[in-house]
């Protein structure tokens, strides 16, 4: 019995070495657990920070890609506004091109005939003017005949009168 009693004891210290082994194996899980899920949480957290950065800088380049197509589209929009206002005022330079020249044949047709009627104007005057010179010629021929005419008349009736006024 005393062996039994030496056995049981041994059994029991041995228990007792093996339970404080497993508590302390169970403690060194525990503080290996911790540190493990410690390690993994500031690894997560760690994986959260870079993947928040990612999803940031994500988020900034899909914004600089939206505005920049914003802007591309409100640039396309005045580049079309801009090319319909070219047109409308290519369309109104034609117009005014074809009524500019238009308004310049009539008034070359106005001129034109505005000179062609001085000029029908001084040839008549001119016309007018060479007979009036003629007719005047004419008259000074005439006048200058009848003087001579007048002017021998005198000269014989003064020679009659003298030749007889000495008889």
């Amino acid at each position: 019995m005393r062996r039994e009693i030496e056995l049981g004891r041994a059994s029991a210290r041995k228990a007792l070495v093996e339970l404080e082994t497993v508590k302390r194996l169970r403690r060194a899980e525990r503080e290996e657990t911790r540190a493990t899920r410690a390690a993994l949480m500031e690894i997560n957290r760690d994986a959260k920070g870079e993947e928040v950065n990612r999803v940031r800088e994500l988020v900034r380049y899909e914004n600089a890609l939206r505005d920049e197509r914003a802007r591309r589209e409100a640039a396309e929009a005045e580049r079309n506004e801009l090319m319909e206002f070219l047109r409308a005022v290519r369309g109104k330079l034609v117009e005014a091109d074809a009524t500019v020249r238009g308004v310049g044949k009539l008034l070359a047709n106005d001129v034109g005939r505005a000179v062609e009627a001085i000029v029908e104007d001084r040839e008549r005057s001119t016309e007018r003017a060479a007979f009036a010179i003629d007719a005047a010629h004419g008259l000074i021929d005439r006048v200058s005949q009848v003087f001579e005419e007048g002017c021998s008349r005198r000269r014989e009736v003064l020679f009659e009168l003298l030749t007889n006024t000495d008889t």
